[in-house]
């Protein structure tokens, strides 16, 4: 089987879709429509928790190019941690990563978004939570 692509929503110039690997992993992305603006990709983790990647357009020079953020930052969310957008389109993902009990550390990222993308975004977000903790 090949990787493969379903789209689930597109919404306000928003588009909301699942990519099932060849391994089966699923990862749910939210983009604007013609992916030139900014790109949130939300993946199935072998611990159960949502890979959180951000990419946006760079710069105001190369308008459409996207550069990807999180690249050198493993952002795992797990289902007690913050992966949300409000009603402003604040987007805000705050993982817990593995540490001592007596510890609790955070480390995320906040991404304005236009506020017509947060239905998209919060339907990414419940199926990327959903995906992840599929035992299937």
């Amino acid at each position: 089987m090949s990787t493969q692509w379903e789209k689930d929503l597109s919404l306000n110039g928003t588009t909301v879709g699942v990519f099932t690997y060849r391994d089966g992993s699923r990862a749910v992305v939210v983009s604007d429509d013609n992916v030139e603006g900014f790109r949130i990709m939300l993946s199935q983790t072998k611990s159960g928790d949502v890979g959180v990647s951000v990419a946006v357009e760079h710069s105001d020079d190369y308008p459409g190019e996207l550069a990807n953020y999180t690249h050198d930052l493993a952002l795992d969310c797990g289902l007690m941690d913050q992966l949300e957008i409000n009603d402003n389109g604040l987007f805000t993902a705050m993982g817990r990563p593995a540490t001592a009990s007596k510890w609790a550390l955070n480390i995320g990222l906040t991404l304005q978004l236009p506020a017509s993308t947060v239905p998209a975004v919060r339907r990414g977000i419940e199926l990327a939570r959903s995906i992840a903790t599929d035992k299937s």
